[in-house]
């Protein structure tokens, strides 16, 4: 554990994480999507209409995190250290084909 506060480690690791969440989340905001908190973390919690959210559920992996209504859900998608510019690439384009199947 020591070794993460070493050298400036803890840093240089979280940053790809930090910066792969911000392009997710322009991606998300420029096709429509509301982000629903704002998090300056490597978490976005979006809100998703329910019929997209399962057809998107065919090919991309989210984390529930709150119902706020019947037609909607908070999913939560978290980055790490380890999410390349393929991993944001595949999830941007996989949005893309889901949000330009549903009007929202």
């Amino acid at each position: 554990f020591d070794t993460l506060f070493s050298d400036d480690l803890y840093n240089k690791i979280g940053s790809a994480a930090l910066k792969a969440a911000e392009r997710i989340k322009a991606a998300l905001k420029n096709m429509g999507f509301k982000i629903y908190i704002d998090s300056p973390t490597n978490q976005i919690f979006v809100l998703f209409e329910d019929r997209m959210l399962k057809a998107l559920s065919e090919t991309v992996e989210l984390s529930f995190w709150e119902k706020p209504d019947d037609s909607h859900t908070v999913m939560r998608i978290a980055t790490s250290w380890s999410t390349t510019d393929e991993d944001v690439n595949m999830l941007v384009e996989q949005l893309r084909k889901i949000s330009g199947s549903f009007m929202l």
